[in-house]
């Protein structure tokens, strides 16, 4: 159980990285900044126990 948590907390956060890097660069192709998603703004996801 604690391993099937652990590599699922893995590609979440794996999957957080890719969406913040598209974010990045779509920010720098459109020239506006994008809101922070979970990887900046972790205390504010659900599963972080907030």
């Amino acid at each position: 159980m604690a391993v099937w948590f652990a590599i699922t907390f893995s590609l979440f956060e794996c999957s957080q990285m890719l969406v913040d890097t598209v974010a990045h660069f779509r920010e720098q192709l459109d020239g506006k900044p994008l809101p922070a998603s979970g990887w900046d703004a972790g205390k504010k996801m659900p599963h972080a126990g907030s």
